[in-house]
């Protein structure tokens, strides 16, 4: 085709059809050669279920040039195109030759067609181990505490403080946390005295705490007594002693519930388990006094919604 010159080779790759292509190497050719003609979103989507043989190279390459054309906004995804997005993502982090920082790049630039997903992103990974990237995201999200409500924000300010957003509200795994439900207390400890300290300097403490909050809203149960929270959480909860954090940790158990069903009339049958489960927990921690004292706070928080839902039937 290429014999033919740029203008029919052009017009071949614009209008060939996207079919399964079994050479790697032939198929890494195809992708550069939709890319030149601005087809990469369709091209993604087509070998996104067999990218773990393409070059990292290759990868990347139609990642940045699928989201060059969808900011064009002339090109509207498929709905599959975040479930297919996300193959291409797994199959870069497989491949040693990327640097993790490379990957979290380009997730943090796809965040609105990622956040959506449960898969833990490499760029959650990257705030889970790095306090400081962490609190340059919430400063990002958030002005600082003795900063002017009335001062003028810029559209990349804008723009920022959105994905910042999503980005930390899509963050459901502690740092050290491990397989099965296990948690390095050392770990999540320095994380979270590290980022207190640096939110602090960035006079954002308490907006520190609540974000911390949510986050440990989402520790795993313990192993051992298999209360909630672990026990790594309830040591942290003695020692930094805040109550706005802890107030966050109660109010995210509303949203940590999701979605959910409800026979006619059942009233608040569902929420007086939930605190009963609460106050068993809170029994279990005695011997952390705030951790108990939340858990119980959370319980009466549970039996509100059910006298509403009671009064609702």
């Amino acid at each position: 085709v290429s014999a033919f010159g740029s203008d029919v080779e052009r017009m071949y790759w614009t209008n060939k059809p996207m079919l399964h292509i079994a050479e790697a190497d032939a198929r890494a050719i195809a992708i550069r050669k939709y890319i030149e003609v601005e087809r990469a979103v369709m091209a993604l989507a087509s070998v996104s279920h067999r990218s773990d043989a393409l070059p990292s190279a290759v990868l990347l390459e139609l990642v940045d040039a699928s989201l060059k054309e969808l900011t064009t906004g002339t090109i509207r995804p498929s709905g599959n195109f975040g479930f297919e997005l996300e193959e291409i993502f797994e199959s870069l982090a497989k491949h040693a030759d990327v640097e993790r920082l490379e990957i979290a790049k380009r997730e943090y630039a796809f965040l609105p067609l990622l956040d959506h997903r449960q898969r833990r992103l490499v760029l959650h990974d990257l705030l889970t181990s790095e306090p400081e990237l962490y609190v340059q995201v919430l400063s990002d999200v958030y002005r600082a505490a003795s900063a002017s409500a009335d001062r003028e924000v810029t559209e990349d300010q804008t723009r920022r403080a959105t994905m910042g957003y999503r980005l930390l509200q899509s963050m459901k795994t502690l740092p050290g946390s491990g397989e099965k439900g296990t948690l390095d207390g050392a770990v999540l400890r320095q994380w979270v005295l590290s980022v207190r300290d640096l939110a602090a300097r960035a006079d954002r403490a308490e907006i520190a705490d609540h974000q911390i909050g949510r986050l440990l809203a989402y520790a795993p149960s313990d192993g051992d007594d298999h209360a909630w929270p672990h026990r790594a959480v309830r040591d942290l909860l003695e020692e930094v002693r805040s109550d706005a954090l802890e107030r966050t940790m109660q109010s995210e158990q509303i949203t940590k519930r999701g979605a959910y069903t409800k026979a006619p009339f059942e009233g608040g049958v569902q929420e007086r388990v939930f605190a009963e489960r609460a106050r068993e927990w809170a029994r279990v921690s005695r011997n952390w006094p705030r951790t108990s004292a939340l858990l119980e706070r959370i319980a009466v928080m549970w039996d509100g919604y059910a006298v509403r839902d009671d009064e609702d039937a």
